[in-house]
């Protein structure tokens, strides 16, 4: 699939994808964070080199990619309030542990797989690629999707954070794509906001640089086309 990404071979792509999507949409249903990870992107390979031809596989991964987006299967806490989570935390070995304080939190701790958060990282940037590469296939799909990032804007972990703002750029070009001004409007005017949020409040210079890369969604939305 690298290989036919960098050379723009849609057919052996779509071949691949053809062959391949029972086993992988069996994969999909085992309990297995890593192998879902790269599954997710193992198809958003497939859709930038075949484009709207991975349909196929593309409407029957992309539900599980926002599955992953909503999932909190890998979040477990003691402490009901977790407005302040992002005030410290110490990452072990296997899982992170994430420590809050405050009012709300009264010094409760949340576990959190690394595995998890890695998922859910590779599953908003790899359903928005797939969005981006074959819209038409996707537009189902399209407002989850939308209400799923904007959802996971102010997600504790910052790697989610990222992946959110790099997402909306692709979304807007797929709106874009398909022709509905309302939709791209929708979509245009929720970036701005999130991109401005992130901007003014995120504590992640990480983050903050993200916000500071996709500001150009802004003379996008105000060209003709």
């Amino acid at each position: 699939v690298g290989a036919a990404v960098e050379e723009g071979d849609r057919g052996m792509a779509v071949a691949l994808a053809n062959e391949l999507t029972p086993p992988i949409v069996q994969g999909l249903g085992i309990d297995a964070n890593e192998l879902r990870e790269y599954t997710y992107a193992f198809v958003a390979a497939v859709a930038r080199a075949a484009g709207e031809e991975s349909a196929p596989v593309l409407q029957q991964v992309l539900p599980f990619m926002l599955a992953s987006c909503e999932s909190s299967d890998g979040v477990t806490s003691k402490s009901d309030g977790l407005a302040d989570v992002l005030d410290a935390y110490e990452q072990e070995e296997e899982e992170t542990d994430w420590s809050c304080s405050g009012a709300e939190t009264s010094g409760g701790r949340m576990r959190v797989r690394t595995a998890f958060l890695d998922e859910k990282a590779a599953a908003v940037q790899s359903s928005s690629q797939c969005i981006e590469a074959a819209p038409a296939s996707c537009a189902p799909a399209f407002a989850r999707a939308v209400q799923c990032f904007e959802d996971l804007a102010e997600y504790f972990h910052d790697d989610v954070r990222i992946q959110v703002l790099y997402a909306f750029p692709r979304l807007i070009w797929a709106a874009d794509r398909l022709g509905d001004a309302d939709l791209l409007t929708g979509v245009g005017e929720t970036a701005v906001r999130l991109v401005c949020a992130a901007l003014e409040n995120d504590r992640s210079s990480a983050v903050v640089l993200a916000a500071c890369e996709v500001l150009p969604i802004g003379h996008c939305l105000h060209t003709e086309s």
